[in-house]
């Protein structure tokens, strides 16, 4: 598989080709098929009410979505990366539910500032060729880590003539007045302030650090509008040459692009107040007949040893720093192992843990890709004539099937990956991949091996479109081994309907039996491994003392040599000597170990004593088979 830097440069070469605006609307699924499924609903953690809600749109075929974007004066730290991601899977969720053209998302930034000022003053360069090159970083930034563009990036400077017009409506209704130049918004006048943060006024003004100034009616009033001297940015108006106050170009923005009653409003924790408050304040005064935002996404902030990430504490980790050692895909799984609504912390053993987790799930779609290589329509093989390990495979892909649907749609990532990485880790890695690699590898055209190799089939189609919206980069690369089309996008493609014939509970509470067993033998045999007694499990024969009838059975049903990789298995129900290892959590199960008898297959190394008694010489009966 390609690097990440490779395929970095090969979706600029997609970008270029394309366009960079139909590139990111081919990612969101223009074309796509859908298949006509019911969609269910959608769930979201609403600040403003506290609880899980549905989420229900105004209009389904308009959705619209705010997030409050950046201040460009310097580079984008991780901080700001986090709402990127967060947002960025909730957009592509509800492009894939709605459809790319009825989805609307609005991210702003903020290009006039105090902090912009001071740095054009510090720098001696123009506010313009700040914020343009600062823009341009944060582009740079935010496609590295695969996040799409939104449908518009509005600049604040661009909406003063919207912002001034909202002003004057605030005045004319009486919620808000001119001082010395300045205009503020009267607390006092919205009853409601305070709903989404859950402070009353009291409490905000005893902890917040709110300027007491003499143009003030009230402490809690917030600046509308400012004046300007000769050397700052300012725009005429009717209180005179000023320029707006932070909170009002967020409510401008949002009413031009979006009206006055939209969807969700999202945007970091630390913004709830005062200005997510306030927004709401000056917005619903302005417009009485609307509500405003629905629903009200906020995730917690980024902490460097226990303090939050920010520019002004000179704690920053520029995502780029990171991106450059471990690659784009390590930051989004980063943000997705985590729940957005609880503080996230960094450093390098996290990043280092996180790239292990990474490591691992790529080395199980690495073994898929070496497994298919050469796989034709000749090995496809019907559920129902599989084997059971394969069916039990598939019953555990169903399951995972509903997880992901609902864990998509509860706007659950960390729940989606974490039960993928558990199942690629647990269920397939250390469990039928380590099983199934002998006859992958030595098998003949058998039923093993063409079953194996059409799970092998089912589960890259499903892993890699339920794993694209968090590790876009990747799936992506990986998908275009198999898919050699140019054209070809893991982006352009629906998760896979599964059958619900697949789900089979009885299957699965035998095989649960069956792995219990299966751990108490592996155990064995690592002991024995630990004292250099063998080298490998295949020069083992150990004898399997079980003491109920029906663990019993469901081992004699299946070839349980091949499950725990031996050459060779005795099952019985004979009492076990006090000597034999058992584990205390699994009871009824006991291994006495003994060596496996014979030669050593040349080909698929099991100790067995046929060998060398075939037509080929050196192997065993199944691999003279295959041979011949």
């Amino acid at each position: 598989m390609q690097g990440t830097t490779a395929l970095l440069h090969r979706c600029a070469q997609l970008q270029r080709r394309l366009g960079y605006l139909q590139f990111h609307n081919n990612l969101l699924g223009q074309g796509r098929k859908k298949t006509g499924r019911v969609m269910a609903k959608i769930k979201l953690r609403n600040s403003m009410s506290r609880k899980v809600e549905d989420f229900v749109p105004i209009d389904p075929h308009n959705i619209r979505l705010y997030l409050c974007g950046p201040t460009v004066y310097d580079r984008a730290h991780l901080g700001n990366a986090r709402p990127a991601i967060v947002f960025d899977v909730l957009y592509r969720l509800l492009c894939h539910e709605y459809g790319k053209d009825h989805v609307t998302y609005v991210r702003n930034f903020t290009d006039v500032d105090d902090k912009i000022n001071a740095k054009a003053a510090q720098t001696g360069r123009s506010i313009a060729e700040i914020t343009d090159e600062t823009i341009g970083w944060y582009h740079e930034d935010m496609d590295a880590l695969g996040i799409l563009r939104p449908t518009h990036e509005p600049r604040a400077t661009q909406y003063i003539p919207q912002m001034i017009a909202m002003i004057e409506g605030l005045i004319e209704k009486g919620h808000a007045y001119a001082a010395e130049g300045h205009v503020l918004f009267s607390v006092a006048s919205y009853p409601d302030y305070g709903r989404l943060s859950g402070r009353t006024v009291d409490d905000m003004i005893a902890g917040a650090r709110v300027e007491v100034a003499p143009y003030k009616r009230d402490a809690m009033d917030f600046v509308l509008w400012k004046p300007s001297d000769a050397d700052t940015p300012g725009w005429d108006s009717p209180w005179g040459y000023g320029r707006p106050g932070w909170h009002i170009e967020c409510s401008a923005m949002s009413h031009e692009l979006l009206g006055a009653h939209f969807d969700i409003h999202g945007g970091g924790n630390d913004l709830m107040f005062p200005h997510h408050e306030n927004e709401i304040a000056q917005s619903c005064c302005a417009h009485k007949v609307a509500g405003f935002a629905n629903i009200w996404l906020h995730n917690e902030m980024l902490q460097v040893e226990g303090k939050k990430m920010s520019k002004s504490l000179g704690n920053t980790v520029a995502p780029q720093a990171v991106i450059d050692q471990y690659g784009a895909d390590i930051l989004r799984l980063w943000v997705a192992q985590s729940d957005y609504t609880a503080d996230l912390r960094i450093g390098p053993e996290i990043l280092k843990n996180v790239a292990d987790s990474y490591r691992r799930l790529r080395n199980t779609m690495r073994f898929m890709l070496g497994s298919l290589g050469d796989i034709t329509a000749a090995d496809h093989t019907e559920a129902a004539d599989m084997p059971e390990l394969e069916r039990f495979i598939l019953h555990r892909l169903a399951e995972l099937d509903q997880i992901v649907r609902e864990g998509y749609r509860t706007y659950d990532f960390q729940g989606v990956f974490q039960s993928l990485f558990n199942f690629a880790t647990t269920d397939l890695s250390a469990f039928y991949f380590d099983i199934r690699k002998d006859a992958l590898y030595c098998d003949g055209d058998t039923l093993e091996r063409r079953a194996a190799r059409t799970v092998l089939q089912h589960l890259f189609d499903r892993l890699t479109t339920w794993l694209a919206p968090i590790l876009t980069f990747t799936m992506e690369e990986v998908w275009l081994e198999r898919n050699k089309d140019p054209e070809a996008s893991v982006h352009l493609v629906d998760f896979p309907e599964t059958p619900t014939a697949w789900h089979d509970p009885e299957l699965a509470a035998k095989w649960a039996m069956i792995r219990r067993a299966r751990r108490v033998v592996t155990a064995a045999l690592e002991v024995q491994r630990r004292d250099k007694v063998i080298g490998a499990s295949l020069e083992a024969a150990p004898v399997i003392h079980v003491a109920q009838a029906q663990m019993r059975a469901a081992l004699q049903s299946v070839p349980f040599e091949d499950l725990v990789i031996t050459s060779a298995v005795t099952l019985t129900d004979a009492v076990a000597p006090l000597d034999a290892f058992a584990l205390p959590e699994i009871e009824g199960i006991a291994v006495v170990f003994a060596k496996a008898t014979g030669e050593k297959c040349a080909r698929c190394w099991k100790i067995l004593p046929d060998v060398g008694s075939h037509s080929h010489a050196h192997v065993c009966g199944r691999c003279d088979s295959a041979l011949s």
